[in-house]
């Protein structure tokens, strides 16, 4: 099936997450890989639980983290002791409810942190719980929405469906053209487009009509932006959304007025900091809000900035770190970066180490991968 809820996303980074405040956790642990086997370091790079696993992902709010051993997933605490026996095919991450997806025999239901089955694994696909207590459950070709007992809430009908959101509409899919549905299962907004994503900044969602051009809608369906671009993020924070019109990146407000006219070669969405970064002739600089070319185009390549006010940057093949002034302050030598959590990991010979925000090593290459995730 073609990908219809699109994720529209030209970062060149999986990751630029950090704490607030710019901190970085003091209790933090990140799975790493050595020679085959998944362990995880502290902040410094120190070992806390030593490398034994066959896949580990990072902890949850929980203070449990999902590990595979022996092609089977159970649980750990930060001690590395074994909460949850391995026997899962499959495990995804806590819903705010407390359950967690699981697949048992190619089947997915679900399981509390007591270890307990509460939904019995008996669907082809499933979704983790929205904040509304539903989560879509696919059956037979159908998907509908159970609760977290179980009980059916929203019957097996649409060939396609997605989470709730916060304000309780959710993305659905029937005969090849996708609405909103509400959580009583009727249409909010009924079927009429070919793509269409989740209503992000602003109120406004992304709809594409006929897979041609883009336009926005608010939550009542009405099309507040005719679909005339032919790539578009998502609104950010600031009011503005990065879009594409004839083969040229530009700016535009929530009435669909340009406030930066469609000049860039390719562009990043806003980071939180209010620069985006862009394209020009090859080189890669950043801007602001109003257009101002904040960071001079010079870069291979640029990736958005993180939190921490910094951002991995790519020259000559090389990856370096500037801050949001454009200073360079770890200078490009790296095979890669990465910035996860106000933690800067640097990747040399093959290897991956954690380095300040200089370019001093804290820890020197030495892990094969690291989980950011």
């Amino acid at each position: 099936m073609r990908v219809k809820f699109l994720l529209f996303c030209l970062l060149l980074s999986l990751v630029n997450y950090s704490v607030a405040q710019n901190g970085i956790d003091e209790n933090l642990l990140i799975s790493v890989e050595v020679a085959g086997k998944w362990g995880y370091i502290d902040k410094t790079g120190k070992m806390v639980i030593k490398p034994q696993f066959d896949d580990a992902f990072n902890f949850e709010e929980n203070d449990w983290a999902r590990v595979k051993v022996n092609d089977k997933y159970g649980y750990i605490d930060k001690s590395g002791k074994m909460i949850i026996e391995p026997w899962f095919e499959e495990v995804a991450s806590f819903s705010s409810n407390g359950l967690a997806r699981v697949q048992i025999g190619g089947k997915w239901g679900y399981f509390a942190q007591t270890g307990s089955i509460i939904v019995d694994p008996m669907y082809d696909n499933a979704c983790d719980f929205s904040s509304n207590g539903l989560a879509a459950v696919c059956l037979n070709g159908k998907w509908g929405y159970i609760d977290a007992s179980g009980e059916m809430y929203i019957s097996l009908q649409y060939d396609r469906a997605w989470s709730f959101d916060a304000e309780g509409l959710a993305v659905a899919e029937v005969d090849d053209e996708i609405g909103y549905i509400q959580e009583s299962g009727k249409w909010g907004i009924k079927p009429q487009f070919g793509r269409a994503g989740a209503f992000m900044g602003k109120g406004l969602a992304r709809v594409q009509l006929n897979e041609d051009k883009w336009g926005f809608i608010d939550r009542t369906g009405k099309m507040v932006i005719s679909p005339r671009y032919d790539g578009a993020y998502d609104f950010s924070a600031n009011g503005l959304c990065v879009v594409q019109l004839d083969e040229k990146w530009g700016v535009v407000d929530t009435s669909g007025k340009f406030v930066v006219a469609p000049q860039f070669d390719n562009a990043c969405d806003f980071s939180s900091n209010g620069l985006a970064a862009v394209s020009l002739n090859g080189k890669w600089g950043y801007i602001d809000a109003t257009g101002k070319m904040v960071i001079q185009p010079q870069f291979d390549n640029a990736l958005s900035f993180a939190e921490n006010g910094l951002a991995a940057v790519i020259q000559n093949g090389k990856y370096g770190v500037i801050d949001s002034n454009g200073k360079i302050v770890v200078k490009p030598r790296f095979e890669g970066i990465e910035i996860y959590r106000g933690i800067l990991f640097a990747k040399e010979g093959g290897k991956w180490g954690i380095i300040e925000k200089k370019g001093a090593y804290i820890a020197k290459p030495q892990f094969d991968r690291v989980g950011l995730y």
